[in-house]
């Protein structure tokens, strides 16, 4: 039963552990800050409640693990609000200058 308790644990780090990856993958590679941000967002949230669920099962659900919960719980609360300041911030600094760019060529063509 413990060495089924250890595979279960492994594959569910693992799988959080590609996530991470796929995380950083991702903002290394997309050139828009949006989507660097909805890469890193989604797959890191992801990665860390898997993770987190892996070393809990290792822990044997002892005092350790209130630890992981506590950090789970963070940042599936905190990760999805600065992404969406994040985002807010690109978008409103896109339309500032966007705006900036249309008055000057108006006055321009004046």
């Amino acid at each position: 039963m413990e060495t089924v308790k250890i595979i279960i644990a492994s594959v569910l780090t693992f799988i959080g552990l590609a996530l991470e990856a796929t995380a950083i993958i991702g903002v290394f590679k997309f050139k828009d800050t949006l989507s660097r941000m909805h890469s890193a967002g989604i797959a890191d949230t992801l990665g860390i409640l898997f993770i987190s669920a892996g070393m809990i099962l290792l822990s044997d659900f002892a005092g350790f693990s209130v630890k992981f919960i506590i950090a789970a719980v963070f940042v599936c609360c905190s990760a999805p609000v600065s992404s969406h300041m994040i985002a807010k911030m690109v978008y409103n600094d896109k339309n500032k200058s966007y705006k900036t760019e249309t008055n000057t060529n108006n006055k321009e063509q004046e």
